[in-house]
């Protein structure tokens, strides 16, 4: 996890988001930068690796906790 990072906005979520809308943030956004759906574009792998961490963090009640504290 990378400490500049504001997984929130990443996501486009708010800091109150539920865990469906942290699923559905992350699927949205996550189609759109897929790598099989953008093979020609460098950074979609690495956009996709940060989506999937934003969501499985803010998905854990423990790490998202500790993450909140860190903002």
């Amino acid at each position: 996890m990378s400490d500049d990072v504001d997984y929130y906005a990443l996501l486009g979520i708010e800091s109150t988001a539920t865990s469906a809308e942290i699923r559905k943030a992350y699927r949205q956004k996550s189609l759109k930068v897929h790598p099989d759906r953008n093979p020609d574009n460098p950074t979609a792998a690495a956009l996709f690796h940060e989506l999937t961490l934003a969501a499985d963090l803010l998905s854990d009640p423990t790490k998202r906790a500790v993450f909140d504290t860190k903002l």
